[in-house]
């Protein structure tokens, strides 16, 4: 656990401190996931870059001391250090309070809340300009400090019954009325992977948050099931959300909604601006409408969020399995993506081209599948026929995805090309395997 100072003016260990360094760069460099994800996070050279396509990067000492820095509240090892020896150069109170929040450090964010109420409105001066119940979301804040604390909802309660504004939105994303923690909550993968992304999303609307959204379009309903949150988009609908589109619909699983939509002429499903981001995509992987119409719009939240049921019924209906999206997929695209299986699954048996190659970057099913690190998925092509074997274990040597590449050799994929991907990102078990295939 990070050691931050306490109000009290309480200072780190440089010690331990260094000792931490040092063992983030040997955990760094046994491929620890943690530490592989922490350095991703916090060098700004790697920004942009996932902590999965990071296997040829080796961490040196100072870039460790660099992340130890930036995930405490300083932009670089000697300011930290310097604080540590002398005690000067502290953090100002509002990012003390955002290192609290973070880190789950309640009673010191009790303490600096007491100190100083109008800390629950001041707002970061960096870009987004959060305000500290905005970090609850852990999403478009700064790279390093976006981690969910254990008691992340016990952190929300206090933040709320200090005053905090709960549809207050922020600058994240380019801004807009729908940055707000709700819609910032329902698309994060932080409190998604704690396993508190749901319960996180009752104590917003325990908190008054408006559920409907604050311009009452569904946004949060909606950005839950285009972001592939089903179990956060059952939450918002069991606490009165409204489902009045195909689209939400179909995402959530309800045929039986369905089946009235499209008796009364539904044809539509988000209107402009809904979403989370109003200014466009967040993410190459974000939902967009599609030039194909609203029941492909919501054959797509189907698929993205393993509704079989509605995939099936909108197919039944006449939706084209094989049609591209805007953002580039098809249906089994979208379905591999997010891990569907069981939708790869029923794409596949009724007849879904796993040749088709995604518009944004040109891979097919199983290409995509070994790229993404998708084993039920690939295992499902593989049992299908899928025969793009070459390509897929370049893409599975170069992501370092060592049981997706076992099952592409036994298969009868060549190593040579993937072995060179393998050597120039110094995967020295991938590599090893490889060599042993071409024997």
């Amino acid at each position: 656990m990070a050691i931050h100072e306490t109000p009290q003016g309480t200072t780190p260990d440089l010690d331990q401190l260094k000792r931490q360094a040092k063992e983030l760069v040997r955990a760094h460099g046994v491929g620890d996931t943690q530490a592989r994800q922490r350095v991703a996070r916090a060098l700004p050279k790697l920004a942009g870059t996932s902590w999965d396509q990071t296997a040829g990067f080796r961490a040196r000492l100072t870039d460790a001391q660099l992340v130890i820095a930036r995930e405490r509240g300083f932009d670089s090892w000697p300011k930290l250090k310097a604080y540590a020896d002398t005690g000067e150069g502290g953090l100002p109170p509002f990012r003390r309070a955002v290192l609290a929040v973070v880190d789950g450090d309640i009673q010191t964010l009790r303490a600096l809340l007491q100190a100083d109420p109008q800390l629950i409105t001041e707002r970061s001066p960096e870009r987004h300009r959060a305000q500290l119940l905005h970090y609850v979301a852990v999403n478009g804040v700064e790279n390093e400090l976006q981690r969910t604390p254990p008691n992340a909802v016990e952190i929300c309660r206090l933040l709320l019954d200090a005053g905090a504004e709960v549809d207050s939105p922020c600058e994240t994303y380019g801004g807009g009325p729908n940055q707000t923690t709700m819609n910032l909550l329902v698309s994060s993968a932080h409190p998604h992977l704690a396993g508190l992304q749901s319960v996180l999303v009752e104590a917003l609307i325990d908190g008054g948050a408006a559920i409907d959204g604050p311009r009452g379009d569904n946004a949060p309903l909606r950005t839950a099931l285009q972001f592939g949150y089903p179990e956060a988009a059952e939450t918002l609908t069991r606490r009165g959300a409204s489902v009045d589109a195909l689209d939400l619909a179909a995402g959530l699983g309800r045929t039986d909604l369905m089946a009235v939509l499209l008796e009364n002429g539904a044809n539509s499903a988000a209107p402009e601006g809904s979403g989370p981001n109003d200014n466009g995509p967040k993410s190459a992987q974000d939902w967009r409408p599609s030039a194909q119409g609203g029941h492909f719009d919501a054959f797509v939240l189907a698929c993205r969020n393993g509704r079989t049921e509605s995939a099936g019924y909108l197919l039944e209906r006449g939706v084209d399995i094989d049609a591209l999206s805007d953002g580039g997929g098809t249906g089994l695209h979208e379905a591999i993506l997010w891990n569907r299986h069981e939708v790869v699954h029923l794409l596949l048996e009724r007849g879904a081209d796993a040749a088709i190659l995604h518009g944004r970057w040109q891979a097919t099913a199983l290409d995509f599948a070994s790229y993404n690190g998708r084993t039920e998925c690939v295992k499902l092509l593989l049992a299908n026929g899928a025969s793009d074997l070459d390509e897929a274990l370049v893409s599975a040597a170069g992501q370092g995805h060592l049981e997706i590449a076992q099952l592409l050799l036994a298969a009868g994929a060549d190593p040579v090309s993937a072995r060179d991907r393998a050597l120039k990102g110094n995967d020295e078990t991938m590599v090893a395997l490889l060599r042993g295939a071409q024997m």
